[in-house]
């Protein structure tokens, strides 16, 4: 049995109250050169989140490992990382061309394609965040938070080209 057939132990996989199965995933977060715990076994490094979802369970950030197996296709995750690992590598070698202005709040904007607008903006913990926003539509949030203006406006720029490739 190769490492990757094992079944998994530990972290979330010892909870009893844990589905272990009919989990869905909702998509996949590149951390970037930030890497964070697998949520659901607790043991692996992870640059690639899988955002997986239970009807009986909060949101868990797998690796994609322990999200084939939480979702009983270990090649439906292989894939998605596949193709997210393709995407970061197109996008880290492109120079995205983002025009920001900022507002007299001092927050950061920018009009994309298809008349959205990326914002950029600081937190009540003074941490800077992002969300786009498109006419009168619900705007969509970011959820991590960066250091710096200019960590978050790389950021929004390059999601916004990820999802408009």
């Amino acid at each position: 049995m190769s490492n990757e057939e094992e079944i998994p132990t530990g972290g979330l996989w010892s909870n009893g109250d844990t589905p272990k199965s009919g989990w869905i995933c909702e998509g996949v977060n590149d951390l970037g050169s930030e890497h964070q715990l697998c949520q659901m076994c607790g043991r692996r490094w992870i640059r690639f989140q899988h955002i997986m979802l239970h009807a009986d369970h909060a949101e868990v950030l797998a690796g994609r490992i322990c999200a084939g197996k939480m979702e009983g296709d270990l090649d439906a995750a292989t894939s998605r990382e596949r193709d997210a690992k393709r995407k970061a590598r197109r996008r880290d070698h492109e120079e995205i061309d983002v025009e920001w202005r900022q507002s007299e709040a001092g927050n950061w904007w920018a009009k994309a394609d298809d008349g959205w607008r990326l914002i950029v903006y600081t937190d009540k913990h003074n941490a800077w965040r992002f969300m786009f926003v498109k006419g009168e539509a619900q705007p969509l949030w970011q959820r991590p938070r960066y250091g710096t203006a200019d960590e978050a406006k790389t950021a929004a720029a390059r999601l916004f080209a990820l999802y408009n490739d």
